[in-house]
């Protein structure tokens, strides 16, 4: 009975780090998605951005990829670097 009684805290105790660890590293996602956002509109500040987007799985190492559509109807796609926010390649579209 001592060991089924240890081995069901232990199951216990992994399920609840394991819940507590995604949550860490789900919030940690949200807040790098919102600062990319925040760099992309930074970047075209000057434009009247109607969508901005972000796939969620990077493309390479550290390089996201992404897209916005403005007010006048031309869409841009782009590519953002996670640690310096710094669009690397765009392309718009008609």
């Amino acid at each position: 009975m001592g060991k089924l009684w240890k081995f069901g805290v232990g199951l216990a105790v992994g399920a609840v780090a394991g819940v507590g660890l995604y949550l860490a590293y789900q919030q940690n996602e949200d807040k790098l998605r919102v600062e990319l956002v925040e760099a992309v509109r930074a970047s075209f500040g000057d434009e009247e951005i109607d969508v901005v987007w972000l796939f969620d799985e990077p493309v390479r190492d550290g390089v996201f990829s992404g897209g916005l559509n403005l007010a006048d109807g031309r869409s841009i796609t782009f590519e953002i670097e996670e640690k310096s926010q710094r669009i690397i390649r765009e392309e718009v579209l008609a």
